[in-house]
């Protein structure tokens, strides 16, 4: 009698479909699972493209993000007015508004955004020439520190405090921040190093395992972090 053969390990190997894969975008919904409905109007001809400045599109595509006004808001069932409206950077819409009594042909709506998707919120402010300048010349004349940067602005600490520069970006965020490090710290800190030194950097090379002195030597400006 024929015994039979068995399968070898490499016809056993495993290999997942498209179907068991997602995107970043559709990873980051997942895990902010917290979100609401968007209603407002495009800027016409306003874009950016998430690589060049440090974003990740919310569907984790590379489509460019287009200026937008919002003026309101839907959570559930509970509308409301965001007053004064604001200007954002937002993705393509799902198309014209259909709640909150929204006048369909005017307003454009997002559904299911993450709360905590990071996008640019353009402030304007009425300013001289001058006042307008002279904080960014500041910054320019005297940077901050890289250590400064990440307690101040990247942490939200409320003072400085020493970050050893052999420490992990992870480590860094763990011991100081108490919270666990996801890539949305690293989109943070991407965003925090572009408007501290006008450095874009792609957040995947902000890593858990990135030392301080790594991300250091790549500002010049924060070579003492």
């Amino acid at each position: 009698m024929n015994t039979p053969k068995k399968a070898s390990s490499a016809s056993k190997r495993f290999v997942p479909t498209d179907d068991h894969q997602i995107t970043i975008g559709e990873a980051h919904q997942i895990i902010s699972s917290s979100t609401f409905t968007v209603y407002g109007r495009l800027i016409d001809d306003v874009t950016i493209s998430p690589a060049q400045t440090g974003l990740v599109h919310p569907q984790g595509t590379s489509e460019d993000l287009q200026l937008a006004l919002i003026f309101g808001i839907q959570e559930d069932i509970n509308c409301s007015a965001v007053n004064p409206p604001q200007t954002v950077y937002m993705p393509a819409p799902d198309g014209p508004a259909d709640g909150c009594g929204w006048d369909p042909q005017q307003y454009v709506m997002w559904r299911n955004l993450p709360k905590h998707w990071i996008t640019i919120h353009v402030v304007s402010q009425l300013k001289t020439l001058s006042m307008a300048l002279a904080p960014m010349a500041a910054a320019y004349q005297e940077p901050r520190f890289l250590a400064d940067e990440m307690c101040l602005d990247w942490m939200k600490l409320s003072a400085s405090v020493f970050i050893d520069p052999s420490w992990t970006l992870k480590a860094a965020w763990v011991k100081l921040h108490q919270s666990d490090f996801t890539f949305n710290e690293q989109v943070s800190l991407s965003n925090v190093i572009r408007k501290a030194y006008g450095k874009s950097f792609d957040p995947n090379k902000l890593t858990a395992t990135t030392t301080v002195q790594i991300v250091a030597g790549w500002i010049p400006a924060a070579v003492n972090a």
